[in-house]
């Protein structure tokens, strides 16, 4: 395996990082683009999303799309896509985690 050294974006603008997640839903096809759907297509972490807009909800609202996954969307979501978006949310709210035996 090649390792290859990401660039380093500091000073990204925020139009950019919306034209970003366009781009990535524009070669998607569709007008919703989970967080996750963008992690795998596009050029910045999720963490500079959180940040600058305080939600990938709000980055959704800011670009007009779809907010909300449909009922065929949702049936394509894996195990491990909702735990990560439930640990995502746990980070966001300070939670962690507790073993339950």
């Amino acid at each position: 395996m090649k390792f290859v050294l990401n660039e380093y974006n500091q000073g990204v603008s925020n139009e950019e990082l919306l034209e970003d997640v366009k781009r990535v839903a524009n070669i998607l096809g569709d007008v919703y683009i989970s967080n996750t759907l963008y992690k795998k297509h596009g050029k910045y972490g999720n963490t500079v999303f959180l940040r600058r807009f305080g939600s990938w909800v709000n980055v959704l609202k800011q670009l007009g799309l779809r907010q909300e996954r449909n009922k065929k969307e949702l049936q394509k979501v894996s195990n491990e896509d909702y735990i990560l978006d439930l640990l995502s949310i746990s980070k966001q709210l300070n939670k962690n985690k507790k073993n339950t035996a």
